[in-house]
């Protein structure tokens, strides 16, 4: 038997697994929905009653959570693709979408951020309290080696050292924990490689 058709029935065995599973959970999942709770009074074609009954069959059913965990690991596996706000670098890192995507105006909204915190600092300083701001830059910036196939935008290359500039500009006190971080990281993690919070 040749090496493409036995990729070919492979690739069957598993499209025939999947269709077994998504059958049987299909099943499962209208076997435990009570038909006492069934949507009532909700218009059809509006789509409302649609909205109502997968609510309902989201809520009632217990392989809800499982399922989107497998769907995840098969996607990760098959595919090299995340769950969405995730991007795979290489080596199993794993990074948040947030560091590259560019959010509207998001010059000003940092400019918004920074005089809170000016805000901040004064209403401490009228208690007697000292500010000290600790920023944690995103993991992509202290580890941009596994980023695999993702750059970080050019956009967002300036970002961390103009944040802390202005802060300087408005005398707050901030650490660089950027340049820290990156030094740290030759003598052991300093984030989770599979954490993508940043």
């Amino acid at each position: 038997m040749s090496r493409e058709n036995t990729n070919q029935e492979n690739q069957i065995a598993v499209i025939i697994f999947f269709l077994i599973i998504l059958i049987l959970g299909f099943g499962f999942n209208f076997l435990t929905i009570d038909s006492k709770v069934l949507p009532k009074n909700q218009d059809v074609l509006t789509g409302e009653w649609n909205r109502q009954f997968e609510k309902l069959l989201s809520d009632s059913s217990p392989l809800t959570k499982e399922a989107i965990s497998l769907w995840s690991a098969f996607e990760y596996t098959v595919f090299a693709t995340g769950r969405k706000g995730v991007l795979i670098g290489s080596d199993g890192w794993l990074y948040s979408d947030e560091e590259f995507i560019k959010a509207p105006n998001f010059e000003a909204e940092i400019q918004e951020k920074v005089q809170y915190i000016v805000d901040v600092k004064k209403t401490l300083k009228d208690k007697g309290i000292r500010l000290l701001v600790v920023p944690i830059p995103a993991k992509a910036r202290v580890y941009p080696e596994f980023l695999g196939r993702y750059l970080i935008p050019d956009y967002w290359k300036p970002v961390y050292s103009a944040f802390l500039a202005s802060l300087e500009q408005k005398g707050v006190w901030a650490v660089d924990t950027l340049t820290a971080l990156k030094s740290a990281k030759k003598e052991g993690a300093v984030f989770i490689k599979t954490d993508t919070h940043s």
